[in-house]
This record gives structure tokens, C-alpha cells and sequence, in this order.
């Protein structure tokens, strides 16, 4: 790209250029754009709404911040975020600085109009400010997510704020002001749990669950993921009631879900998700198992006609499938195989750290250890044992890892893992 100092009228030529053709989906090469753009503006000049270049050509710092800086910077964050050589952590740790330059361009211009709110309608439209407040919120949501992923919860705190407050400030109405307020209330859930706050996420997880039936029949999709993500949490909070309630929400959940008249196909997410959601609550509360059994093949069926064979969801299912057959005592092959393509799958998703590959490893512990205890044979138990070791401690690692270990589910298992132990003994 020239090293020169060249015409405006030029450099926004050799911009759009540039990311309309095969380079704009170069990483590298973006980065050399994003560098040629910030030489070519130069700096703003404090107190006026414009920047100056060495030749004396003044330009619009909104022109350029908004629509040139954010514009390419905002596609670095989408390139690095769509990596998939990388892990997702990995993705995340490199789009993060451009996610951090983007809210550097993009908040200044926030308080700027707000500290001139009475002239603001002068110099720009209520759909130019909507679409900074828009940005934003996607900024902030990326950033949360990331903040959460890195247990650097004060941080995620501030963002996650930042998300509803833009979210709520939003003049456009319907539909986009909904999903964007219920997104927000999400990601807060998403800290909460993460924090271990249980009695907080299940109230943001309400509160989005309120919205979406005001807004939508009962059918909705949105509606049927929030009561999904409602039910997840009650489910982790554990105790009589919040199982108690979450049995409730699932029970009429799924029966909208199969009920003909609302129009839902009966092949679709939607469904899978409830049936999982319903066997989950029958397997936590020692219910019907049978029942259990056949709602979590159903899930399985649908997300293998939904999904590829290594979808996240369907690595969801196999995991329940597994949990249900060994609590009703079933050690054999297909459980085992059930677990094992259930761990296979999240690894394939989540890289060998993942916080899910370490619950399925804890839960193919419990199922050695189980099977372990009904071995009559000394050299079979022993075998079952010391796999039950193996997955325990990969288990313990990497919630150790995630957690660090004074966390209720960190010692939870250790504990585990101290049976197994004793018995090889």
C-alpha cells in the first residue's frame, strides 16, 4: 500500500477497494489496512468534531472513526473470531484487541453526545445514534463473553451493564428491541452462573423468560430457548423447589412444543430441546426413568437429522442418554459408547479444557466407579477402577484449571475421586 500521504477521495477508494475484493477477507491484510488508514487520517484535534492531516486537510472524525476505523476493525474481529484453526479460547485472546481499539473509537463519541444531548438532534439522526448504540452493544456482548470465558468477572460486570443499559436506551421497536434486551439479560445469566450465584441467574433467566411470552405465542423459538436456559439454571441451583419448578416449566414446555395446533415441527430444535429438558429433570428427580429413556432417544433422533454427527448438541444428548441408561443400571457397551461419543464430540468442540469435556469426564468416572461396584471378578473391578481413576482426575484438572480448588464443584470432585482411591487401595 503507498507510504505517502495521498488525497482523501483516494484513500477511501483504495479502502473499499480493498475489502470488497479477496484481500478484505485477509487477515494480515487487514491489519496492514487498518494501519495505512490510521496513517493516512492522522490525529483529531481536541475539542473539535474533526481531525487535521499534515497537509491541512481537515476531516470528519465520525466519517472517519465510524465508518472507516470501526468498519475495518470490526472485520479483524470477525476474522479471528471465525478462526477455526484455533480454539475457541484461542480465537477469543486474539480478536480480543481489536474488540478493545473498536470500543476506543466507538465510546468516546457515547459521552460526547450525551454531554450535548440538547444539540445532538442538530448534528446527528436518532438512526445514526441508534447504530452507535448498536455497535456498542455488540462490542460490550463480544467482550462480556470473553470476560466470562476468562473468569475475569469484574470486567465481564462492567460490560454485561453496559449491554443493558444500551440495550434498553435502543429507539427501534418490535422484534430487534426485544432479542436485543433478552440478549443482554442472557449474557448477565451466563455471569451469574458462572459465579456461581445461582438465585441471581435464575432472576435474569425469568425476567427474559417474562419478556419473550409477552412478546411471542407460546410457540416461539425464543420462548422455548429461554425456558430451556430458565430450566438449565433451576436445575443447577438443585434444590426441592427450583427442581420442582423447572419440572413444571418443562413439563409445559414440552407439551406446547407437541401440541399440533401451535405449528411446530416436530423434527426441530425446538422439540429436541424440550424433550432434553424434560428427561434431565426426570433423571435429577429420580423419576420416571423409562419415560426419561424415551425422551432423551427422541432428542438424540431429532438432533441426528438437525445436526451433523459432531454437532455440540448432539455430544448434549449422548450425555444424557448415558446418565439415564446408568441410572437405571445399565453398564454395558451402549452406555459406555453413549460417553464416550458424548466426550469425543464436546472435545472436538470445546479443545481438551473445556468446561463440559470436564463434567462428561467426572460423569464417565461416576459410571467406572458404578460399574466397578457391581464387578465380581477382581481383575475386571480393578480395570473399571482405574478408568474411573482416569476420567476423575482429567475431570479434576481441568475444573481446577477453570475453578481453582475451593470451588463447590472443584472439591465436589475431588471427593469422587477419593473413592476411587480408597478402593484401589
Amino acid at each position: 500500500m503507498p507510504n505517502e500521504l495521498q488525497p482523501f477521495h483516494e484513500v477511501r477508494r483504495i479502502i473499499n477497494e480493498t475489502q470488497v475484493s479477496s484481500k478484505g477477507n485477509d487477515g494480515r491484510f487487514l491489519k496492514h489496512l487498518l494501519s495505512y488508514s490510521d496513517f493516512q487520517f492522522g490525529k483529531e484535534v481536541a475539542g473539535m468534531d474533526y481531525r487535521e492531516r499534515s497537509d491541512g486537510e481537515r476531516i470528519s472524525n465520525w466519517m472517519v472513526d465510524i465508518y472507516i476505523l470501526y468498519d475495518i476493525t470490526n472485520k479483524l474481529t470477525a476474522f479471528h473470531g471465525q478462526n477455526n484453526s484455533l480454539s475457541a479460547i484461542g480465537r477469543s485472546d486474539v480478536a480480543f484487541p481489536y474488540l478493545e481499539r473498536s470500543l476506543s473509537l466507538l465510546s468516546p463519541w457515547l459521552i460526547y453526545l450525551d454531554s450535548n444531548a440538547g444539540k445532538r438532534s442538530d448534528w446527528y439522526s436518532e438512526d445514526q445514534i441508534d447504530d452507535l448504540l448498536k455497535h456498542l452493544l455488540r462490542i460490550h456482548h463480544n467482550m462480556a463473553t470473553t470476560t466470562i470465558t476468562r473468569r475475569k468477572f469484574d470486567a465481564a460486570e462492567g460490560h454485561c451493564q453496559q449491554c443493558l443499559a444500551y440495550s434498553k436506551r435502543l429507539k427501534v421497536e418490535g422484534e430487534e428491541k426485544t432479542t436485543s434486551v433478552v440478549d443482554a439479560l442472557y449474557t448477565y445469566c451466563i455471569l451469574r452462573n458462572n459465579q456461581g450465584n445461582l438465585s441471581g441467574a435464575i432472576n435474569f433467566a425469568e425476567e427474559r423468560y417474562n419478556i419473550l411470552v409477552m412478546a411471542y405465542d407460546p410457540g416461539h423459538r425464543q420462548v422455548q430457548e429461554a425456558a430451556g436456559a430458565l430450566i438449565t439454571t433451576l436445575i443447577r441451583k438443585g434444590d426441592l423447589l427450583s427442581l420442582s419448578d423447572a419440572e413444571r416449566y418443562a413439563e409445559v414446555t414440552y407439551s406446547t412444543l407437541r401440541d399440533k395446533k401451535n405449528g411446530i415441527d416436530q423434527n426441530s430444535e425446538e422439540v429436541a430441546l424440550g424433550a432434553f429438558n424434560l428427561a434431565d429433570l426426570m433423571l435429577l428427580r429420580k423419576g420416571d426413568l423409562t419415560k426419561a429413556e424415551g425422551l432423551a432417544r427422541e432428542c438424540l433422533r431429532i438432533r441426528s437429522l438437525v445436526y451433523g454427527s459432531n454437532h455440540f448438541n448432539i455430544g448434549n444428548a449422548c450425555g444424557l442418554l448415558a446418565r439415564v441408561l446408568r441410572q437405571q443400571g445399565h453398564f454395558g457397551d451402549e452406555t459406555r459408547g453413549f460417553y464416550e461419543r458424548a466426550l469425543a464430540i464436546t472435545q472436538g468442540n470445546e479443545g481438551a479444557d473445556g468446561v463440559n469435556v470436564g463434567s462428561i469426564s467426572t460423569n464417565i468416572g461416576s459410571f467406572f466407579y458404578e460399574s466397578a461396584r457391581v464387578q465380581t471378578a477382581t481383575d475386571l473391578k480393578r480395570e473399571q477402577q482405574m478408568l474411573g481413576k482416569f476420567h476423575y482426575e482429567n475431570g479434576y484438572r481441568i475444573y481446577l484449571k477453570l475453578y481453582g480448588a475451593n470451588h463447590p464443584d472443584t472439591k465436589l470432585i475431588a471427593s469422587q475421586m477419593a473413592r476411587v482411591l480408597k478402593g484401589l487401595q
